[in-house]
């Protein structure tokens, strides 16, 4: 570290200037202020206290500096935080690439959450520089005596509104960044970026010594950590895997729960692992369920430290502790223990609550951090918990393990001809909407599709979710693991998981798990890969085929099978054809036939189909005058969904020793 300082032993008394713009500068309207002239010199982390004054009786209502920077590599980040006796830290200055991207620059007046200060005791200022040379000349203070006229109404009214300026002054220097660097993203005011320093901190879980990269002020686009110029995977273009997959639409419905809050608190991990309890809980019962369970619990009931303080812990330590008392102890729903944005709220209060649901899982295991197998254990386990680690590198080039917690519910590849919308308008307009061309260095990479704990955010375009391009990946990529089935609730048994054939191809789906028990055995053991269309099978997770990738259905396209002469099945069977059984021919089934697709079996005049002791599933039967359908000896004819079996008059059905139903009667 190079400094030099001179710090003077007396206060000027002087009529306050304004060079910069007056968003982050101290009020004026004619007040005093004092002013200590410094010589600070710096190109690391620096600490002391210009506060010549009797602590114990002095108090300030307002503090701004002036000096210039120069930065000397695109990670710089200069930090300028004021420290009150009580410990409480605010944001003077902050600067780096995002939303300053000049090589250097002059700053006079200049403070942000410090324009207006409650009567704070003032204890010492504390720098941190990285990538940077800063020099300090000047520090500005208005005692507290000439703010006693305002009323603390007026006060934090004049507060919120000069925080607010800054911010929209700051998003927009954040997109003109964005644009000029050819960014994915769009930054808008958010209600994280209204926040004070520390509750910033640590909600967002970065460190004193990192930059965010403007994340608190994103809104729309696809976030990106890192440089794509220092990426060291770039594309996917020959991947195994679909380009695309999100729990948000699989089957024909969202299996993620709504969206909710963490306030001030730090709780993202806790309030992660309640998010994939309940997603997880849709999935295994196969019906949308929708609990609402407790981070309150998790986070007061694990052994964790307060994230009120600390803000949420990224680490394996800590990450296992609240999946654990998911596995051992289970987890109960919010409207038995209601999280509490409280910092005091910090006695685990399991024993006392009466829980309406309880949901436990059977385990829980990691995923290593590469990309294939994050995508298949996405597609085959279900939504996951997992963190980012923020990026920026300390003074040894290593990525400190602080950062936040979401839901991964999805991925996504970026091709020629996409449109990403950056919706910052506040009447929810799209604008500034980017389409990838050809030749632009983001096309064949892949997105993570990640559900925030941040609220519904309704007025914001991804509505709570966060989409984001790990450049530097694997290292900001973190801690990620799956929850196991079987699940247990107090309400729900394994006898309510949905086994069902809801699109009518043959193929039925029962959630995350193995088919239920009581799933009758001639329902194949593959399960449907999206039981919303019956011209999608089963899912493929192996090679050759693309992983992810679903069979086609299609028997319109294949020639259909004909029955010419008498045939008998007496071992199970899979067709993905229509059948034609010609007159004067006989079809015996003896053992199960699956058929999938929108397959039809046509009896012409004087064929016979007959279904001893067997069964046939997701049938449609075209049963001409003429022709024959005999059960007998428990034989089974399952129609497929919500069709009807239907016989001419002149047809003939004997039933000796069976039934007709359909798939979804069973």
């Amino acid at each position: 570290m190079e400094k030099s300082y001179l710090l003077s032993f007396f206060v000027l008394f002087l009529p306050f200037w304004v060079k910069a713009s007056n968003r982050f500068t101290l009020p004026e309207k004619g007040e005093t202020c004092q002013t200590v002239p410094v010589n600070v010199d710096i190109s690391n982390d620096y600490s002391f206290s210009p506060f010549l004054l009797d602590k114990t009786n002095k108090t300030i209502a307002g503090l701004s500096i002036d000096g210039s920077f120069t930065r000397l590599n695109k990670h710089y980040l200069i930090r300028i935080l004021l420290k009150d006796v009580e410990g409480k830290e605010y944001l003077i200055m902050e600067s780096y690439r995002e939303i300053n991207d000049d090589y250097s620059g002059d700053f006079v007046n200049y403070c942000e959450e410090t324009s207006y200060l409650d009567n704070i005791q003032p204890d010492s200022i504390r720098i941190i520089v990285r990538g940077a040379r800063l020099q300090l000349t000047n520090i500005h203070f208005i005692n507290s005596k000439s703010k006693e006229s305002r009323s603390s109404f007026s006060l934090q009214s004049a507060k919120e509104e000069s925080r607010k300026a800054q911010v929209e002054d700051i998003v927009k220097r954040i997109n003109k960044y964005n644009i000029a660097h050819n960014k994915l993203w769009r930054a808008g005011v958010t209600g994280i970026s209204l926040k004070n320093y520390e509750d910033k901190k640590r909600i967002l879980g970065f460190d004193d010594l990192e930059s965010t990269g403007g994340i608190e002020y994103y809104v729309d686009g696809i976030f990106e950590i890192g440089d794509i110029e220092d990426a060291v995977r770039t594309r996917t273009a020959s991947s195994s895997f679909v380009e695309s997959f999100d729990w948000r639409w699989q089957h024909g419905k969202n299996w993620i729960t709504p969206n909710k809050n963490q306030g001030e608190s730090g709780y993202c991990y806790f309030f992660t692992c309640a998010a994939a309890a309940e997603a997880m809980t849709n999935l295994y019962y196969n019906r949308l369920v929708n609990l609402s369970l407790s981070p309150q619990e998790l986070a007061c009931c694990t052994g964790m430290p307060s994230p009120y303080k600390h803000g949420c812990p990224i680490s394996h330590y800590y990450m296992k502790k609240p999946l654990d008392y998911i596995v051992f102890h289970g987890v109960c729903d919010s409207l038995a223990y209601p999280f509490v944005d409280d910092s005091t709220e910090v006695v685990c209060r399991s024993s006392e609550v009466t829980p309406n649901e309880l949901v436990k899982c059977s385990g829980y295991n990691s995923v290593h951090i590469i990309e294939d197998s994050l995508k298949k254990a996405l597609i085959t386990y279900g939504p996951m918990v997992s963190s980012y680690s923020h990026w920026e590198p300390d003074s040894r080039g290593r990525l400190h393990h602080k950062g936040h917690a979401m839901l991964l519910v999805g991925y996504g590849q970026l091709h020629v001809g996409d449109t990403i919308y950056h919706w910052v308008n506040s009447d929810g307009t799209q604008n500034g909407a980017f389409t990838a061309v050809s030749g632009d260095p983001h096309i064949g990479m892949t997105y993570w599709i990640y559900k925030n704990s941040y609220g519904n955010l309704l007025d914001e375009a991804r509505q709570g979710y966060m989409y984001i391009i790990h450049h530097n990946y694997p290292l900001s990529f973190n801690y990620t693991y799956y929850l196991k089935p079987p699940f247990t609730t107090m309400n729900y048994t394994d006898d309510d998981v949905v086994c069902e054939d809801a699109d009518g191809d043959g193929y039925y789906f029962w959630g995350i798990g193995d088919k239920p028990s009581w799933c009758p055995d001639w329902v194949p053991s593959t399960k449907d890969g999206d039981d919303s269309s019956y011209l999608k099978g089963k899912l493929y997770l192996e090679a050759p085929n693309t992983i992810g990738d679903l069979e086609y259905l299609n028997p319109n396209g294949i020639s259909t099978l004909q029955i010419t002469e008498n045939t008998t099945y007496n071992t199970r069977q899979s067709l993905y054809t229509h059948i034609n059984i010609g007159s004067n021919a006989i079809l015996n089934i003896q053992n199960v036939l699956n058929l999938f697709g929108r397959v039809t079996i046509t009896i012409e005049p004087g064929g016979e189909l007959v279904v001893d002791g067997g069964v046939i599933t997701n049938a449609d039967i075209d049963l001409a005058v003429g022709g024959k359908l005999i059960i007998k000896n428990g034989g089974k004819l399952v129609m497929r969904t919500n069709t009807d079996f239907a016989a001419p008059k002149g047809a003939l059905v004997e039933i000796e020793n069976g039934s007709i139903c359909r798939s979804n009667d069973f």
